[in-house]
């Protein structure tokens, strides 16, 4: 699932979701940063494209199970 984060849509900002690191691409390295995210070893404003994109299940909080998700469909067995 790709956000439009902007309110401008002709300059839409683009966050893939489960992207975290914002390579393009959902991977183990996305999870393990989420996964970092929700124990405090990494911290980025809510409104981060980074934050954004762990906040999986879009509660306002990165926790084990969005890092969980991100890793799954990093290997193809769950969609975001």
């Amino acid at each position: 699932m790709i956000l439009d984060l902007s309110e401008n849509r002709d300059v839409a900002n683009k966050v893939l979701n489960g992207d975290v690191d914002g390579d393009g691409q959902i991977s183990a390295a996305d999870a393990r940063l989420a996964l970092r995210m929700s124990v405090g070893l990494e911290n980025y404003s809510k409104d981060s494209t980074a934050f954004i994109a762990a906040d999986i299940d879009k509660n306002g909080e990165i926790n084990a199970s969005d890092a969980r998700s991100i890793l799954r469909a990093s290997v193809g067995i769950e969609k975001l």
